[in-house]
């Protein structure tokens, strides 16, 4: 399965780690291409959004299976 990870904080980062055992893709959706992913087991690709077209978005999503969003909203915190 081909599960796009949206953001690259620390639950996406163990999110990340742990989805290739579990024989998963990963393709991580971010603001800003993030070095620490390349070569990383398991991450097919890095894709640089900035979350704000959902035609861009569509595009984007299109050959993956699944999304999980790690995205914190921090002007609207919890």
């Amino acid at each position: 399965m081909r599960v796009a990870v949206a953001g690259t904080g620390s639950f996406a980062k163990h999110f990340i780690d742990e989805s290739p055992a579990a024989g998963h893709d990963v393709v991580v959706f971010t603001r800003t291409h993030k070095d620490f992913l390349d070569g990383k087991e398991g991450v097919v690709e890095q894709r640089v959004t900035d979350y704000s077209s959902v035609t861009q978005l569509m595009e984007l999503l299109n050959d993956c299976d699944a999304l999980v969003s790690t995205i914190f909203d921090f002007g609207h915190p919890l």
